[in-house]
Parts: structure tokens; C-alpha cells; sequence
């Protein structure tokens, strides 16, 4: 079982395992490498720019990462990837994206609403 989006309602759907990965194999094989380039080279572009703000983002706090740091993060991916391919579509509506849900989250916290569980 898995979890899928229908609209705006997440369902459970009954998923093959060897549907699962042969499709995934499809994509890093086939689609993302075209679309993203070698992807040796853009994990390691990734990495870089993950260890970057992890360490800006550190100096002087010892909190642990938030969904703000997680909205950046996975923002810096999508910056890696267009690095690949300048204005791929749906590289840039992913960067909007996490940064909507960056301030969807913030303001819904903001306002007591919970959006996101208390820390642990």
C-alpha cells in the first residue's frame, strides 16, 4: 500500500512492488538523466550546496533543523538542477513551490492553526 494524491485528498492505493521499481528505473535511467544531467555530478552540486547552508545556517545555533531549513533545502536542489537545464518547468514551479509552502507553514503556525507538530 501507498499513499497518492487524487486532487487535494491523499488516499491509500494498492501499489506492485515490481511495477514500483521498474518505473523508477525508467526515470533515473532515462527521463531525470536526460533532464538533469550525470547524476553523480548533481548530487555532488546538491551536497555542496546543502553543506553550505548547513554551515551558514549553524554559526551560532545549536537548534535542529526546521520545515523553514527543510523549504530551503529542497529549494538549493532545484536551484542544482536548473543548473542542468536553465528554465525546465517543472524544476522552477517545485522552487515556488517549497518556498509557498515555507510561508503557508509559517503563517498557519504563526496563527496557532498547527500545521506542523510541536518538537519533540
Amino acid at each position: 500500500m501507498a499513499w497518492a494524491a487524487t486532487g487535494n485528498v491523499w488516499e491509500r492505493e494498492e501499489v506492485n512492488d515490481e511495477n514500483v521499481l521498474r518505473s523508477a528505473e525508467h526515470i533515473i535511467y532515462g527521463e531525470r538523466e536526460e533532464t538533469y544531467g550525470d547524476p553523480g555530478h548533481n548530487l555532488r552540486v546538491i551536497a555542496d550546496y546543502w553543506t553550505t547552508y548547513i554551515r551558514s545556517r549553524a554559526v551560532g545555533r545549536e537548534a535542529p533543523l526546521d520545515y523553514a531549513d527543510v523549504c530551503n533545502m529542497m529549494v538549493l536542489l532545484k536551484v542544482a538542477r536548473l543548473g542542468n537545464t536553465p528554465g525546465h518547468r517543472d524544476s522552477l514551479v517545485d522552487l515556488c513551490g517549497y518556498t509557498a509552502l515555507q510561508e503557508r507553514v509559517r503563517d498557519a503556525d504563526s496563527q496557532g492553526k498547527g500545521c506542523t507538530p510541536p518538537a519533540a
